[in-house]
């Protein structure tokens, strides 16, 4: 049986992050980074090692990695959140896989209500007819067709990213050398890496994450940001270029339009 380290990088997700704790098995050791406001700290059971870092996920990452003692290394983003099932498939992990990743499930319950995808789809997309209804069928479709797309990429490419929740055994994530400190894409960058040494899987355990950016843009303006950003990556010279190139791409999506759910 292995043991499991969960990592967790927060940037002010303090109400997220005690979320995520909470729906962990008590056998899971669990760090939590942070790298902003540390104030709900003293609000984390017990168990939870806390560390305070500077900003950058994959230095958090790095961090709690070294921290923990697990045989397997879990990393979660705070707002994804996975089934109590996943650390007992990490717990039995086949000790021929050297890492993988969780099967991605989209929260889609902000549009639960047909009136708000109603809206939702209005802003992103413009005139649109009724009735209300067909909208919520449309964007959760459109979701788990989504959620297909992932998982044939992470199984036939192997390729995952971080709100998958990437897992890899310590032994191999020392060998790698852990994450690059890379302000983006270090997430695909060390599955790469990953992919090439060994054999990698997806877990049957469901991560249910919760859509953050695409609630902000809109799904087709965020899955537009996904595909522009993997181009720039691909193309790029270095990283601080594909960051310049993020941050100026998202505030102009950021500039068209925004959902509040109201």
């Amino acid at each position: 049986m292995n043991d499991v380290t969960v990592g967790i990088p927060s940037f002010n997700d303090g109400d997220l992050a005690l979320e995520l704790v909470a729906s962990l098995p008590p056998e899971a050791e669990c760090v939590v980074v942070e790298s902003g406001d540390s104030g709900y700290f003293d609000r984390l059971p017990e168990r939870v090692v806390r560390l305070r870092s500077e900003a950058g996920r994959a230095r958090q990452m790095n961090a709690g990695a070294a921290t923990g003692g697990g045989d397997v290394l879990l990393f979660l983003h705070a707002d994804a959140v996975p089934e109590a099932e996943a650390i007992e498939q990490l717990r039995r992990l086949d000790p021929t896989i050297v890492g993988g990743c969780l099967s991605l499930r989209n929260s889609l319950d902000f549009i639960d209500d047909p009136e708000i995808s109603f809206e939702y789809a209005r802003r992103h997309i413009g005139f649109i007819p009724r009735p209300a209804f067909f909208w919520r069928w449309v964007w959760k479709a459109g979701a788990r067709l989504l959620e297909l797309r992932i998982l044939w990429r992470t199984r036939v490419q192997r390729l995952a990213y971080g709100d998958q929740g990437i897992f890899v055994r310590r032994e191999v994530f020392e060998s790698l050398g852990g994450y690059k400190e890379w302000p983006v894409f270090e997430d695909r960058e060390l599955f790469e890496r990953l992919a090439r040494v060994g054999r990698t899987t997806v877990l049957p355990a469901k991560i249910v994450v919760t859509p953050r950016k695409s609630r902000e843009i809109g799904i087709i303006n965020y899955a537009r940001f996904c595909m522009q950003m993997t181009r720039k990556y691909r193309s790029a010279d270095d990283i601080e270029e594909v960051e310049c190139y993020r941050q100026e791409l998202w505030g102009r999506y950021s500039a068209r339009t925004h959902f509040d759910g109201d």
